[in-house]
Protein backbone atom coordinates (compact mmCIF):
# COMPACT_ATOMS: atom_id res chain seq x y z
CA UNK A 1 0.00 0.00 0.00
CA UNK A 2 2.85 2.38 0.87
CA UNK A 3 4.62 1.75 -2.46
CA UNK A 4 1.36 2.37 -4.30
CA UNK A 5 0.93 5.71 -2.52
CA UNK A 6 4.50 6.76 -3.31
CA UNK A 7 4.09 5.92 -7.00
CA UNK A 8 0.91 7.98 -7.21
CA UNK A 9 2.51 10.99 -5.50
CA UNK A 10 5.62 10.84 -7.68
CA UNK A 11 3.83 12.57 -10.57
CA UNK A 12 2.36 15.36 -8.41
CA UNK A 13 3.96 18.78 -8.92
CA UNK A 14 3.45 21.46 -6.29
CA UNK A 15 3.38 25.17 -7.08
CA UNK A 16 3.36 28.30 -4.95
CA UNK A 17 1.66 30.40 -7.61
CA UNK A 18 -1.86 29.37 -6.66
CA UNK A 19 -3.61 28.89 -3.34
CA UNK A 20 -4.66 25.39 -2.30
CA UNK A 21 -8.31 24.51 -2.65
CA UNK A 22 -10.58 21.55 -2.00
CA UNK A 23 -12.22 20.03 -5.06
CA UNK A 24 -14.80 17.23 -5.21
CA UNK A 25 -13.50 15.00 -8.01
CA UNK A 26 -16.84 13.26 -8.64
CA UNK A 27 -18.41 16.43 -10.07
CA UNK A 28 -17.08 18.71 -12.81
CA UNK A 29 -17.88 21.76 -10.73
CA UNK A 30 -15.58 20.52 -7.98
CA UNK A 31 -18.40 21.01 -5.46
CA UNK A 32 -19.80 18.17 -3.36
CA UNK A 33 -23.34 17.00 -4.04
CA UNK A 34 -25.30 14.04 -2.71
CA UNK A 35 -26.21 13.05 -6.29
CA UNK A 36 -22.58 12.80 -7.44
CA UNK A 37 -21.67 10.87 -4.28
CA UNK A 38 -24.55 8.46 -4.87
CA UNK A 39 -23.63 7.91 -8.54
CA UNK A 40 -20.01 7.42 -7.56
CA UNK A 41 -20.94 4.72 -5.07
CA UNK A 42 -23.02 2.90 -7.69
CA UNK A 43 -20.48 3.07 -10.50
CA UNK A 44 -17.23 2.46 -8.63
CA UNK A 45 -15.73 -1.00 -8.32
CA UNK A 46 -17.58 -1.95 -5.13
CA UNK A 47 -18.47 -5.46 -3.99
CA UNK A 48 -21.56 -6.89 -5.70
CA UNK A 49 -23.48 -6.91 -2.43
CA UNK A 50 -23.12 -3.15 -2.04
CA UNK A 51 -24.29 -2.65 -5.63
CA UNK A 52 -27.38 -4.72 -4.85
CA UNK A 53 -28.22 -2.35 -2.00
CA UNK A 54 -27.85 0.80 -4.06
CA UNK A 55 -30.01 -0.55 -6.88
CA UNK A 56 -33.03 -1.18 -4.64
CA UNK A 57 -35.69 1.31 -5.73
CA UNK A 58 -36.32 3.20 -2.51
CA UNK A 59 -35.76 6.83 -1.45
CA UNK A 60 -32.09 7.78 -1.07
CA UNK A 61 -32.21 7.99 2.73
CA UNK A 62 -33.36 4.34 2.85
CA UNK A 63 -30.47 3.30 0.62
CA UNK A 64 -28.07 5.11 2.91
CA UNK A 65 -29.64 3.34 5.90
CA UNK A 66 -29.11 -0.02 4.17
CA UNK A 67 -25.52 0.90 3.35
CA UNK A 68 -24.86 1.77 6.99
CA UNK A 69 -26.55 -1.47 8.00
CA UNK A 70 -24.35 -3.45 5.63
CA UNK A 71 -21.20 -1.75 6.92
CA UNK A 72 -22.22 -2.34 10.53
CA UNK A 73 -22.26 1.33 11.50
CA UNK A 74 -25.96 1.94 12.18
CA UNK A 75 -26.03 3.62 15.59
CA UNK A 76 -27.25 0.73 17.70
CA UNK A 77 -26.25 0.95 21.35
CA UNK A 78 -23.08 -1.11 20.97
CA UNK A 79 -21.89 1.25 18.23
CA UNK A 80 -22.77 4.25 20.38
CA UNK A 81 -20.70 2.74 23.20
CA UNK A 82 -17.73 2.62 20.82
CA UNK A 83 -18.12 6.40 20.59
CA UNK A 84 -17.87 6.77 24.37
CA UNK A 85 -21.61 6.76 25.03
CA UNK A 86 -22.24 5.39 28.53
CA UNK A 87 -25.97 4.65 28.49
CA UNK A 88 -27.82 1.40 29.07
CA UNK A 89 -26.96 -1.00 26.23
CA UNK A 90 -29.99 -3.24 26.67
CA UNK A 91 -32.32 -3.77 23.72
CA UNK A 92 -35.56 -1.82 24.13
CA UNK A 93 -37.56 -4.93 23.17
CA UNK A 94 -35.87 -7.39 25.55
CA UNK A 95 -33.01 -7.64 28.08
CA UNK A 96 -30.17 -8.58 25.73
CA UNK A 97 -27.52 -6.08 24.68
CA UNK A 98 -28.42 -4.25 21.50
CA UNK A 99 -26.31 -4.91 18.40
CA UNK A 100 -27.20 -4.84 14.71
CA UNK A 101 -27.33 -8.63 14.63
CA UNK A 102 -29.52 -8.75 17.73
CA UNK A 103 -31.90 -5.92 16.83
CA UNK A 104 -32.65 -7.00 13.26
CA UNK A 105 -32.38 -10.78 13.53
CA UNK A 106 -31.97 -12.34 16.99
CA UNK A 107 -34.33 -10.38 19.28
CA UNK A 108 -37.49 -12.31 20.08
CA UNK A 109 -39.58 -9.28 19.04
CA UNK A 110 -37.91 -9.16 15.62
CA UNK A 111 -38.06 -12.93 15.20
CA UNK A 112 -41.82 -12.73 15.64
CA UNK A 113 -41.95 -10.23 12.79
CA UNK A 114 -39.80 -12.48 10.58
CA UNK A 115 -42.07 -15.42 11.49
CA UNK A 116 -45.03 -13.41 10.25
CA UNK A 117 -43.20 -12.74 6.98
CA UNK A 118 -42.58 -16.47 6.65
CA UNK A 119 -46.26 -17.24 7.23
CA UNK A 120 -47.36 -14.61 4.69
CA UNK A 121 -44.73 -14.90 1.97
CA UNK A 122 -43.04 -18.25 2.64
CA UNK A 123 -39.64 -16.62 3.15
CA UNK A 124 -37.54 -17.98 6.03
CA UNK A 125 -35.60 -15.55 8.19
CA UNK A 126 -32.10 -14.71 6.92
CA UNK A 127 -29.14 -15.29 9.24
CA UNK A 128 -27.70 -11.78 9.04
CA UNK A 129 -27.38 -8.67 6.86
CA UNK A 130 -24.97 -10.31 4.41
CA UNK A 131 -27.25 -13.26 3.76
CA UNK A 132 -30.33 -11.03 3.58
CA UNK A 133 -28.96 -9.22 0.54
CA UNK A 134 -26.90 -12.17 -0.70
CA UNK A 135 -27.67 -15.88 -0.81
CA UNK A 136 -31.02 -15.50 0.99
CA UNK A 137 -32.68 -14.91 -2.39
CA UNK A 138 -31.19 -18.02 -4.03
CA UNK A 139 -34.11 -19.94 -5.49
CA UNK A 140 -36.24 -16.82 -5.90
CA UNK A 141 -37.01 -16.14 -9.60
CA UNK A 142 -34.82 -13.34 -10.93
CA UNK A 143 -37.77 -11.06 -11.68
CA UNK A 144 -38.85 -11.23 -8.03
CA UNK A 145 -35.50 -10.89 -6.24
CA UNK A 146 -35.69 -7.10 -6.13
CA UNK A 147 -39.20 -7.23 -4.69
CA UNK A 148 -38.13 -9.69 -1.98
CA UNK A 149 -35.25 -7.37 -1.05
CA UNK A 150 -37.78 -4.53 -0.94
CA UNK A 151 -39.80 -6.51 1.60
CA UNK A 152 -36.71 -7.10 3.74
CA UNK A 153 -35.86 -3.40 3.49
CA UNK A 154 -39.33 -2.37 4.68
CA UNK A 155 -39.02 -4.78 7.62
CA UNK A 156 -35.62 -3.47 8.74
CA UNK A 157 -36.70 0.16 8.34
CA UNK A 158 -39.90 -0.50 10.31
CA UNK A 159 -37.98 -2.21 13.13
CA UNK A 160 -35.56 0.72 13.27
CA UNK A 161 -38.34 3.31 13.40
CA UNK A 162 -40.20 1.34 16.07
CA UNK A 163 -37.00 1.06 18.12
CA UNK A 164 -36.45 4.82 17.88
CA UNK A 165 -40.04 5.56 18.89
CA UNK A 166 -39.64 3.41 21.99
CA UNK A 167 -36.34 5.02 22.98
CA UNK A 168 -36.91 8.66 22.07
CA UNK A 169 -40.71 9.05 22.28
CA UNK A 170 -41.41 6.62 25.16
CA UNK A 171 -43.78 4.59 22.98
CA UNK A 172 -44.69 1.02 23.85
CA UNK A 173 -43.30 -1.66 21.50
CA UNK A 174 -46.05 -2.74 19.14
CA UNK A 175 -45.75 -5.80 16.95
CA UNK A 176 -48.92 -4.86 15.06
CA UNK A 177 -47.58 -1.36 14.44
CA UNK A 178 -44.43 -2.82 12.88
CA UNK A 179 -46.52 -5.06 10.59
CA UNK A 180 -48.67 -2.09 9.59
CA UNK A 181 -45.52 -0.04 8.97
CA UNK A 182 -44.12 -2.74 6.66
CA UNK A 183 -47.31 -2.70 4.56
CA UNK A 184 -47.28 1.11 4.52
CA UNK A 185 -43.72 1.32 3.15
CA UNK A 186 -44.37 -1.37 0.55
CA UNK A 187 -47.35 0.57 -0.78
CA UNK A 188 -45.48 3.88 -0.60
CA UNK A 189 -42.41 2.60 -2.44
CA UNK A 190 -44.50 0.77 -5.03
CA UNK A 191 -44.75 3.94 -7.12
CA UNK A 192 -40.94 3.91 -7.51
CA UNK A 193 -41.02 0.50 -9.20
CA UNK A 194 -41.64 -0.43 -12.83
CA UNK A 195 -45.34 -0.61 -13.58
CA UNK A 196 -45.21 -4.41 -13.79
CA UNK A 197 -43.96 -4.61 -10.19
CA UNK A 198 -46.23 -2.07 -8.54
CA UNK A 199 -49.28 -4.31 -8.26
CA UNK A 200 -47.13 -7.19 -6.95
CA UNK A 201 -45.78 -5.03 -4.10
CA UNK A 202 -49.27 -3.87 -3.17
CA UNK A 203 -50.47 -7.50 -3.24
CA UNK A 204 -47.54 -8.47 -0.99
CA UNK A 205 -48.66 -5.89 1.54
CA UNK A 206 -52.19 -7.34 1.55
CA UNK A 207 -50.89 -10.74 2.68
CA UNK A 208 -49.72 -9.27 5.99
Amino acid sequence: MWNNLVSRLATVELTQEEEDEFRWKLDRSGVFSVKSHYLGLINQNTPNLSKVLWKIKTPLKIKIFLWYLRRGVVLTKDNLAKRNWHGNQQCCFCHENETIQHLFFDCRFTRLVWATIYAAWGLPQPRDVSSMFGNWTIGVPKEYKQLVRMGATSLCWSIWRCRNSVIFDNKQPSFLQVIYSITHWLRTWAILQPSTSQDILVAMSHFL
